[in-house]
């Protein structure tokens, strides 16, 4: 049996979202039998149900540290989720969850990313460290591999492949309706068209928005609530390999706030 654990934005009611993972949950299985999936999720028992998966909390440290742990791959996607544009907090949250992988010993795969903007040095020197040690990365367009050897990773285990949730066929449907927070939904792919290329002055005009976001957003933020949420509630890990690992994330994120 193969444990894959997938580590996206979902449970959180975006219809997106929540169709890449069922389209990511269908492929999985459709090649191959012997896979036991679990998601983290924002609402695990929503997940749970929706797509037959085991699903685990993932602002839960402990859960999300024993589900690595457990696993044999892990998936970090789809969707866009390498990008500060949203904050930094959430890049952070994205790539430590890789970089624990990497400290169990663990393959990681990026499926179907797309790469969003990635701004500051140090927020792109986190981005190079990580994703080089990934084990193999597929990604949506030519623009997000363009981005990524922008930023400076050379991994070469890069292969440009398509959106798990635009794997549908056009004029094809969903056979199963996918749950939001805004109801049941089917899903039909009525086109699809390349990604543009930002060029030019609107190009540099969102960077330089983006910039001046990144200098008002608090990296520390993250830290210090995961540092609160232990000492308010006299956490106490008694497994020494859990706690060598929280250790070490711990330290990695420190070091990213000090920088």
């Amino acid at each position: 049996m193969i444990n894959l654990l997938i580590a996206g934005y979902h449970g959180f009611g975006n219809c997106g979202d929540e169709a890449i993972l069922k389209a990511m949950t269908t492929n999985i299985r459709g090649l191959a039998d012997d896979v036991d999936i679990t998601a983290l999720s924002h609402n695990p028992e929503f997940t749970k149900t929706e797509y037959n998966v085991k699903s685990v909390q993932r602002f839960n440290v402990l859960q999300v540290l024993s589900a690595i742990r457990n696993s044999d791959i892990v998936l970090s996607g789809g969707g866009t989720l390498l990008q500060n544009g949203t904050s930094t907090r959430s890049l952070l949250y994205y790539l430590s969850l890789i970089k624990l992988a990497k400290l169990f010993g663990k393959r990681v795969m990026l499926y179907a990313n797309g790469i969003g903007t990635v701004t500051g040095k140090l927020n792109q020197r986190l981005v190079r460290s990580v994703i080089n040690t990934v084990d193999v990365i597929t990604l949506r367009e030519k623009l997000s591999e363009a981005d990524l050897r922008n930023i400076g990773v050379s991994n070469p285990n890069v292969t440009v492949t398509a959106d798990a949730a635009f794997k549908l066929e056009k004029g094809k449907y969903t056979t199963t309706p996918v749950k939001t927070s805004f109801g049941y939904h089917i899903i039909l792919k009525v086109d699809e068209k390349e990604k543009p290329e930002l060029t030019g002055e609107l190009k540099e005009e969102i960077k330089t928005t983006l910039s001046e976001a990144e200098l008002d957003d608090n990296q520390t933020l993250y830290y210090e609530t995961l540092e609160n949420i232990r000492k308010d509630s006299e956490l106490t890990i008694t497994d020494s390999v859990l706690e060598k690992a929280y250790k070490a994330y711990m330290s990695e994120l420190k070091s990213s706030t000090n920088n």
